[in-house]
């Protein structure tokens, strides 16, 4: 190999971290299709396979993903806090099933413990330790709140969209935990639309003025008119393509169209983070420019 000398402003770091998110989310794609052939039929859902043997992928790679969006930088301020946010809803995709009343008899616990409160204990040990990083995140430095608020129209409604739907999460966490004889009704739902809604907003904030950009990113790092109108066409295809595919599915009486819009969702994503690997990807020495097209 090529002896390559590491970029001082750590970009080498944040692209491998770009290749850490894009490879268990891959991996989990990969498991359905493979369990698809084995049974020669798809699952509703990607979270039905959260009772079946592919259970350790679906949670492991959700986590997996989730710490990378939240160990990434991103190129913007906004881009940041919706990866952030994606962070957030990710493990409570994977740690809470969607209906926990079929799903928790297929769940082991060790000795005479009740899923239930096994469920509980998890989603406060979680609330507790993202309090943590909020608090740290908070005091290493100044917030970018305050210049995401200075930005256009459009991300300010962003930066709204993405608060209410983190504290709206985490009243609904703590009802559901602290309920009695809880079931984690829409749980598992509700954190699933605010994670692709938080992945559109990802993609949007390379779409939107460049205004809510903070001082480092120069116009090096920013993509090019080709790329933004590709990515303009992504976002097109994730909000408007998603619920089309499941009214039209739904109207044929498809039984897995919920499957085949996750797959659609995250599929458009992938889209996008493959291209952002290919942008930042720098050739024998980290320090070049980016790419852009």
């Amino acid at each position: 190999m090529r002896n390559r000398m590491p970029r001082p402003d750590g970009a080498d770091g944040q692209q491998t971290i770009r290749i850490l998110v894009f490879v268990p989310i891959t991996l989990l794609l990969l498991t359905i299709v493979v369990f698809a052939a084995l049974t020669g039929q798809f699952n509703d859902s990607i979270n039905a396979y959260y009772g079946g043997p592919a259970r350790d992928v679906f949670v492991g790679c959700l986590t997996a993903a989730a710490l990378g969006v939240v160990a990434f930088r991103g190129c913007s301020d906004l881009e940041d806090l919706a990866l952030n946010c994606a962070g957030f809803y990710a493990p409570i995709v994977a740690f809470v099933p969607f209906d926990f009343s079929r799903s928790a008899p297929t769940v082991r616990v060790q000795g005479e413990a009740d899923p239930t409160l096994s469920l509980r204990v998890i989603l406060l040990c979680y609330l507790v330790a993202a309090v943590g990083f909020v608090l740290f995140d908070y005091f290493k430095g100044p917030w970018p709140l305050g210049r995401l608020w200075q930005g256009t129209v459009g991300t300010r409604v962003l930066v709204t969209a993405a608060l209410v739907g983190l504290a709206g999460q985490t009243m609904l966490v703590l009802i559901r935990v602290f309920e009695p004889d809880t079931r984690f009704a829409g749980l598992h739902l509700v954190a699933a639309f605010l994670l692709i809604a938080s992945l559109i907003i990802t993609v949007a904030s390379h779409v939107v003025a460049p205004r809510h950009r903070g001082g480092v990113h120069d116009a090096a790092h920013r993509p090019g008119t080709g790329l933004r109108s590709l990515y303009l066409g992504l976002l097109v295809g994730r909000v408007v393509g998603g619920p089309a595919l499941w009214y039209g599915l739904r109207a044929a009486g498809v039984s897995s169209a919920l499957l085949w819009v996750e797959t659609l969702e995250l599929g458009l994503f992938m889209v996008f983070w493959g291209f952002e690997i290919r942008r930042h990807w720098t050739v024998g020495t980290y320090g070049s420019v980016p790419v852009t097209v």
